[in-house]
């Protein structure tokens, strides 16, 4: 594993300049929320998921399908307006790793910005990508769930 230098501030690690994540041909920052004033970066457990998620294999043609239905869901919600210059794919701008706590299952988000526009907005759409056990298990809009973490995991019901 890379030797990463981290910042931290108000429990949040964030590496000091983007890292390349071979699963999704690109790089991007790292936002680690703290199980313990004692880590700088990682928890012991957050550097294995970080290690797991490294070992994938190619994550790209996935990541296009889930996208290209997203995009399709949010046209047909009147969530975006389609242009012609809409991406396929994001500019991936963080990989996060919550703070676990009890959490039985490994949580990692990729954080994307696109160029979708959002209706009645200067905005753009920003997407999520949750991997479950170092497995994609849901694509959608940033929703921020990571920064709820361990209570939101801990207390949801699963999917």
């Amino acid at each position: 594993m890379q030797n990463i230098r981290f910042t931290k501030e108000d429990g949040i690690a964030s590496s000091v300049e983007p890292v390349f994540l071979p699963p999704l041909n690109a790089a991007a920052e790292l936002w680690v929320y703290s199980e313990s004033s004692r880590y700088a970066g990682f928890s012991p457990r957050q550097r294995r998921i970080f290690a797991d998620f490294l070992a994938l294999p190619d994550q790209g043609a996935a990541l296009r399908r889930q996208l290209a239905a997203l995009y399709r869901e949010q046209i047909r919600a009147g969530r975006i307006i389609p242009r012609a210059s809409d991406r396929p794919e994001p500019a991936y701008t963080a990989c996060i790793f919550p703070a676990h706590g009890r959490c039985a299952d490994d949580y990692l988000y990729i954080i994307g910005e696109t160029n979708w526009r959002i209706a009645e907005s200067d905005c753009c759409f920003e997407t999520e990508y949750l991997f479950v056990n170092n497995r994609l298990a849901a694509v959608g809009e940033m929703s921020g769930d990571y920064a709820l973490f361990p209570i939101a995991a801990e207390y949801s019901e699963p999917t």
